[in-house]
C-alpha cells in the first residue's frame, strides 16, 4: 500500500469517528440493460435526500429562472477533510469526501493560486481566479493531478476518476475537482472495454492547440460498438518504463481531442450559455472515457439525474421509486442524457 493511499484511508477514519464525514448507507441492486449487455448497479441511498444543500444533481430550473448560489465547500475546506497538497506546485488539494457512499472517497480539488510548476524541464504557470471552473474542460495540471492520486490506490481498489463538466454532466459544485473512490470490484463498464478487440484508429491530436511549445503526440481512440451513444475510449499505456509526466501528456493531449471530434459529431456549437461541451471523463487504471452530455436528468418520471459514474455502470438514487423506474429502461435512460447515435 502506498503512503498516499495508507494516509486517506487513516484520515478517512478519524474523520468518521470525529463526524467530519457522514457516510450513507446504501442498498444495492443490479439492472441489466439489453442493449449493451451491462448490469447496472443501483445504489439506493435514502439518507442523501436530506444532505445539506439537496440532491448532488439538482433538477434543472425553468427557464429564466435562477438558480440559487449553492455555498463552496472548497473555499474554504474543513481541513478534517484535507488528506494531501498534490503536485510539486501544490496546485491541487486532496480532499475527503463529506458525504460518501463508499468509504475512502477523495476529491482532487484545484486551488485558487497563482502557480508555478515544472512539467518535462518546461515551467508552466497557472494563473487562476478564487477557483479554476467546473465549467471547462481538466486541465494538464488537472489530468496530472489525478494520476497521481488514481496511481497511489492498490490495484485491489479498481479504483475509479471521474469528472463532471458542465451542468449538463451532473455537476453541481462550479469549483473545479476530481473525484477517485475505490470499488470492490472492476465497474460494469470494464467488462465491455475490455471484451472490444484492440484494435485503435488512430488519430493525430494537436496538441500545440493549447500549448505551443509541446510538440504533438499521435494518440489511439477506440469506439466501442454496442454503446448506443456518442463516447470516445482511449486505453492508457501498460508500459511502466513510460514516465508519468509523458503519459499525462498524452491523455490530456487525446482528452483534447476527444472533446474536438464529439462537438464535430453530435454538432455542437458554443450557446450563450456556455462554449464547451459539456461532458463526462472517466478513468481507470486501464482506460479513459469520454461522454459528451445532453442534459442531466432523464425528461420522463421518476427524473434520474445521472453524473460520470452512470457511464462506468452505477447510478445513485435516492428511493426504491426511483430504482424501479430504471428497471426496463436504465440503457435508455444512460442514452437519453447523452447524445444517441443515429
Amino acid at each position: 500500500m502506498s503512503s498516499l493511499r495508507a494516509k486517506i484511508s487513516a484520515v478517512y477514519l478519524r474523520a468518521l469517528a470525529n463526524g467530519n464525514v457522514v457516510f450513507a448507507p446504501t442498498t444495492k441492486r443490479t439492472v441489466a440493460d439489453s442493449v449493451t449487455g451491462l448490469q447496472f448497479c443501483v445504489l439506493i441511498a435514502p439518507s442523501l435526500a436530506k444532505k445539506p444543500g439537496g440532491r448532488a444533481s439538482p433538477l434543472p430550473t425553468s427557464a429564466g429562472a435562477v438558480a440559487p448560489a449553492r455555498p463552496n465547500p472548497f473555499l474554504p475546506y474543513d481541513p478534517a477533510l484535507w488528506v494531501a497538497d498534490i503536485l510539486p506546485g501544490n496546485t491541487h488539494v486532496l480532499l475527503l469526501n463529506k458525504f460518501p457512499v463508499i468509504a475512502d472517497h477523495v476529491l482532487v480539488v484545484t486551488k485558487g493560486i497563482i502557480a508555478g510548476w515544472y512539467w518535462l524541464s518546461l515551467m508552466v504557470t497557472i494563473i487562476a481566479p478564487d477557483f479554476m471552473d467546473q465549467d471547462e474542460p481538466m486541465s494538464l495540471a488537472d489530468v496530472a493531478a489525478t494520476l497521481v492520486t488514481l496511481g497511489a490506490m492498490d490495484p485491489a481498489d479498481h479504483a475509479l476518476a471521474f469528472y463532471n463538466c458542465g451542468r449538463e454532466s451532473g455537476s453541481s459544485q462550479p469549483h473545479r475537482h476530481v473525484q477517485v473512490f475505490p470499488n470492490a470490484s472492476p465497474v460494469p463498464m470494464d467488462a465491455l472495454i475490455r471484451s472490444v478487440p484492440d484494435h485503435h484508429l488512430g488519430m493525430s491530436v494537436t496538441t500545440s492547440m493549447w500549448n505551443a511549445s509541446i510538440p504533438d503526440v499521435q494518440c489511439k481512440i477506440d469506439t466501442i460498438e454496442r454503446l448506443p451513444f456518442h463516447h470516445r475510449l482511449t486505453r492508457r499505456r501498460t508500459d511502466a518504463s513510460e514516465s508519468s509526466d509523458k503519459e499525462a501528456l498524452e491523455l490530456h493531449a487525446a482528452y483534447t481531442g476527444h472533446l474536438h471530434a464529439l462537438a464535430a459529431a453530435i454538432g455542437f456549437t458554443p450557446t450563450t450559455t456556455g462554449s464547451v461541451l459539456p461532458h463526462n471523463v472517466l478513468l481507470t487504471r486501464d482506460w479513459m472515457l469520454v461522454v459528451p452530455r445532453s442534459r442531466s436528468h432523464s425528461t420522463t418520471e421518476p427524473r434520474i439525474g445521472l453524473n460520470a459514474v452512470a457511464y462506468a455502470g452505477s447510478v445513485l438514487v435516492t428511493s426504491e421509486g426511483a430504482a424501479d423506474g430504471l428497471v426496463g429502461r436504465v440503457g435508455d435512460v444512460v442514452c437519453e442524457c447523452a447524445y444517441p447515435r443515429v
